[in-house]
């Protein structure tokens, strides 16, 4: 069909719906069709267009994938998943200018670097975790909670409110330690 998967994040979301509902039912055909998401839309784009699913926009479409699949991953261990996962915070962490969406890339991948300090054992990624997370928090006052004028929450907000959890799971696991 054509307009199928014209942006990474369609795919990246429905990932994320899918894992949610195995989550709920516990019924393994949904990571069954998460996984054909990854192997069919996001993986292919990967290996062809790089970690940020090609040019321009696409810097955003990427980081709203994030969370679905840190979900997937942790249920499949798909280890392509986890590669895709370390080569997008290595090859964003070494050269960030081109990247858009600062303020995005801080939120989400703040989640990246937090699931990969647990799942690799590796406890100095929690200061990367950190950094990115201190990226996303607002300068202005109207930016940290409402939308100036409406006083009604702002999309960007929202983000900022999803995000950050993985980073502090992450931060008590290895506090427990």
């Amino acid at each position: 069909r054509v307009g199928v998967d014209q942006q990474p994040r369609e795919s990246g979301w429905s990932i994320l719906n899918l894992v949610t509902a195995y989550e709920l039912t516990d019924e393994q055909q949904y990571l069954d069709w998460a996984l054909i998401c990854w192997n069919r839309h996001l993986k292919p784009r990967w290996q062809r267009d790089g970690v940020g699913f090609g040019a321009g926009e696409f810097g955003l479409q990427m980081f709203y994938c994030t969370h679905g699949l840190i979900g997937l991953h942790r249920w499949t261990q798909d280890p392509g998943i986890l590669q895709y996962i370390e080569a997008a915070v290595l090859a964003v962490d070494a050269a960030r200018e081109p990247w858009q969406f600062s303020r995005e890339l801080g939120a989400f991948f703040s989640d990246y670097w937090g699931y990969l300090a647990v799942v690799l054992n590796r406890p100095e990624y929690l200061l990367k975790g950190r950094e990115y997370l201190q990226m996303r928090i607002p300068t202005a006052a109207e930016d940290r909670v409402f939308d100036s004028g409406t006083r009604t929450v702002t999309k960007e907000v929202a983000k900022a409110l999803r995000n950050g959890h993985i980073l502090q799971w992450a931060e008590q696991r290895f506090a427990a330690d």
